[in-house]
């Protein structure tokens, strides 16, 4: 439930505004369900299985790069031993 208050005038700093809307939120939140689509970029689309809200999510961590991101088969070869620069021993 919203409560909405009309403003008529308001004076801010010599600037004068007329007409303002006021919209505050009371009334409970909901508490996101989120369902978020397969990732297939740098976002994915999500939608709250509750209230039907959408949003858009981020697919990496802010502080790397989704195309410097290494493929699942590098990361399982370093952490065997088995990157690119490593040798393998043949029998």
């Amino acid at each position: 439930m919203a409560v909405k208050e009309l403003v008529k005038e308001l004076v801010v700093d010599d600037l004068q505004l007329e007409e303002l809307e006021v919209v505050e939120e009371t009334g409970p939140r909901c508490p996101h369900f989120w369902v978020i689509e397969t990732p297939s970029g740098p976002t994915s689309s999500g939608a709250c299985r509750i209230c039907g809200e959408g949003r858009s999510f981020m697919n990496y961590i802010e502080s790397s790069y989704w195309e410097d991101d290494p493929t699942p088969a590098e990361v399982t070869g370093k952490q065997l031993g088995l990157g690119p620069s490593a040798e393998r021993e043949t029998e």
